[in-house]
């Protein structure tokens, strides 16, 4: 049940029954009603009753207000905080794709090399086997008088 909004709500909640009960915690009754129990042969006169009640859920109110602005400012810190690890997994993010990326760099980088070597070797070993022919074929001509190419012809 919600707290009583105005006198004329708090005067009507008397009139059903204890208007105290509606405010109080359950485990407290009323402190000034009578032998029945109820508000009919309470101590308190109507107005009093009424005023007391108003008090009561004036400082529910208010405790509430102060509770609400408390878990404001606790839900901006973690708002705050979500923000900061956010950010953080983000530049983690980052920085896996950057290990990544120098990854990949890195493997190019090192097919290109051994690439090149590959070539280069190829490159002089057929040099070599060039020379060797070259030298070959000139040891031919110095040793046969004719060149190869003359042998077919005649």
């Amino acid at each position: 049940m919600s707290d009583p909004e105005t006198r004329e709500q708090i005067i009507e909640k008397i009139k059903e029954g204890c208007a105290l009960k509606t405010v109080l915690r359950k485990d407290k009754p009323c402190p000034h009603s009578g032998s029945s129990k109820t508000c009919a042969d309470c101590s308190y006169d109507w107005m009093t009753i009424a005023l007391e009640v108003i008090k009561v859920a004036n400082f529910r109110r208010a405790s509430y207000e102060k509770e609400m602005e408390k878990v404001k400012a606790l839900s901006e810190k973690v708002e705050y905080i979500e923000g900061i690890v956010k950010n953080i997994f983000l530049l983690f993010g980052r920085m896996g794709e950057g290990v990544t990326a120098f990854q990949d760099l890195s493997k190019h980088a090192e097919q290109y090399f051994f690439k090149n070597e590959e070539e280069k070797t190829k490159e002089a070993d057929n040099k070599e086997k060039d020379k060797k022919e070259k030298k070959e074929r000139k040891n031919g001509i110095q040793a046969g008088g004719k060149s190869k190419k003359s042998k077919k012809r005649g």
